[in-house]
């Protein structure tokens, strides 16, 4: 019920179409999970409903986690549970259970004039990945 609320209220926002306009999600909604149709691959038919508010909206892109990876899911990823025209940034990767343990990655951005920037960031600042959207 509360996420069928929230696509009732996707529906009353509009933008100027002049400004940057992204969305902040936990789940990422084109991509729920790594794996397609595994048990956390979830509320699929809802989130189609929120992707295509998404593209009404004229997101430039959409910044998430949950999946404990940080990378982009561009629109034509091979992992993609829905199609979309934004580029989702998944911004952050916890490495305690991989090689390297202990690092923590989060994702800075920098809003540009023409575009907008983002790095993936240690806590030491080291920079794993960078990626940029122009406008």
């Amino acid at each position: 019920p509360f996420r069928r609320a929230q696509t009732e209220f996707f529906k009353t926002l509009s933008f100027d179409k002049d400004k940057t306009v992204f969305a902040v999600g936990h789940i990422c909604p084109v991509q729920t999970t790594l794996q397609k149709g595994d048990i956390f691959d979830i509320e699929r038919d809802t989130y189609a409903k929120w992707n295509a508010e998404f593209e009404r909206m004229g997101i430039e892109f959409m910044l998430c986690a949950h999946q404990h990876v940080a990378h982009v899911v561009l629109s034509d990823d091979e992992k993609n549970t829905l199609p979309h025209n934004y580029p989702v940034i998944v911004g952050t990767e916890c490495a305690f259970q991989k090689e390297g343990a202990g690092k923590l990655f989060g994702t800075a951005i920098r809003f540009k004039k023409d575009g907008t920037a983002f790095a993936f960031t240690d806590e030491e600042k080291n920079v794993k990945e960078e990626f940029y959207i122009g406008k």
